[in-house]
């Protein structure tokens, strides 16, 4: 007779989430590996950029599957990509910060706040540089409306605020592949800056 239970057996004694026994090198990652800060916190952001990445690409490829439905998956995408932006952002701030002996902390996860933070420090650290700083206007543009779309990293991980108010309300169509492509645009923008501020810091030491 077939087992009727519900839920399903899943879960047994077996299970746990880190296993020393299973060192599979293809899929295992040393995480107490000696790392500065710095290249651990681009670690961190490259890896919520990828994770987005791949995300969109399978969904292009088996869209019409029912495991992996664009309406679910655009919230995590929305979300990866946004914590993406806010750890380079904060990585451009410290490092700043740093090269011109600034001793402050950072507060808050509003991106728009941080990059209101980040451009005057970038533009002193390269003010004597020959750097094209150009595309900032447009950074700023873009977070403009990211602030607008997910003000604080809660409309992409909840469906109400703590108000109880609906999330992406006013927001009527997202054309998944297009908010990636310019997502992921930023974000080696945002990347390029972040490595100009190491090369700066490694001439000047």
């Amino acid at each position: 007779m077939a087992d009727e239970r519900y839920p399903p057996l899943i879960l047994t004694s077996q299970d746990h989430f880190i296993d020393t026994a299973q060192l599979d090198h293809r899929m295992g990652v040393w995480m107490s590996r000696p790392m500065p800060d710095q290249a651990l916190t681009r670690r961190y952001a490259d890896g919520y950029r990828s994770a987005a990445s791949i995300l969109v690409k399978q969904i292009l490829a088996i869209r019409n599957s029912p495991e992996m439905r664009i309406n679910s998956a655009v919230y995590p995408i929305i979300y990866l990509y946004r914590h993406n932006f806010e750890l380079l952002l904060k990585f451009i701030v410290v490092e700043c910060r740093r090269e011109l002996n600034i001793r402050k902390s950072i507060c808050g996860h509003r991106l728009l706040d941080i990059w209101k933070e980040a451009l005057p420090l970038i533009e002193k650290v390269f003010q004597d540089q020959e750097i094209d700083l150009s595309q900032n206007e447009h950074v700023t543009r873009l977070l403009q409306e990211f602030d607008r779309l997910d003000s604080n990293g809660e409309a992409a991980r909840y469906p109400n605020s703590l108000k109880g108010e609906r999330h992406f309300e006013e927001l009527d169509w997202i054309n998944v592949r297009h908010f990636a492509c310019i997502a992921e645009g930023l974000s080696a923008y945002l990347d390029a800056i972040a490595e100009l501020v190491e090369i700066e810091k490694e001439i000047r030491e």
